[in-house]
């Protein structure tokens, strides 16, 4: 039971400078910039309408939340802020390539799902778009990532690989990594 709910919390937690954060007192989630992403009662009625065998990380859905709406690269200034969070003093030059990559591919999914009619992505219309983008890519999906991994005294923990660019708290990787058993956070930087 501890597991679990260790998991809940950690699955909706927001990390210290990340693009979204709660507010009104955990009812509203708010993207960096404090424009209203979604409320919690929406949230929980798209959570529940996901495949069941499907896990996807919440600031993909919220993502994705934020390119269904009219205007959300104005609104929300995704595209600076997903930069933002992909760039992270003490890269090196290949992994800030690699981190632009992964947010060009990320901005440019959302805005063809921005692109998509109105009716397409408002309503019922947009829960089912997000439960099939979320079913298509699935718990196995191989997609960029910010790992948060933390060790028994809740600490985060360096994974010391060269392929894993780590910056104070979380480290980004492929989609693929190896490391050893420790609690972890997990965010998709792609959809």
């Amino acid at each position: 039971m501890v597991d679990g709910i260790t998991t809940a919390v950690d699955y909706f937690s927001a990390h210290e400078g990340y693009f979204w954060h709660w507010a009104e007192h955990g009812r509203v989630i708010e993207f960096a910039n404090k424009r209203t992403i979604c409320y919690r009662e929406d949230l929980t009625y798209l959570l529940d309408k996901l495949p069941g065998e499907v896990r996807f990380p919440l600031g993909s859905i919220l993502l994705l939340l934020c390119a269904c709406k009219d205007g959300w690269e104005s609104n929300f200034e995704a595209e600076q802020q997903l930069m933002r969070v992909s760039v992270v003093q003490g890269f090196t030059s290949a992994n800030y390539a690699a981190a632009a990559q992964m947010k060009n591919s990320a901005y440019a999914f959302l805005k063809i799902v921005n692109s998509l009619p109105a009716t397409e992505r408002t309503g019922l219309r947009r829960t089912a778009l997000i439960s099939d983008i979320a079913a298509t890519i699935g718990n196995d999906a191989s997609l960029p990532a910010r790992v948060h991994l933390y060790d028994a005294d809740g600490k985060p923990v360096n994974p010391r690989q060269a392929a894993l660019p780590f910056f104070k708290d979380h480290f980004v990787c492929d989609g693929a990594a190896k490391v050893a058993h420790y609690r972890r956070t997990l965010e998709l930087l792609e959809v």
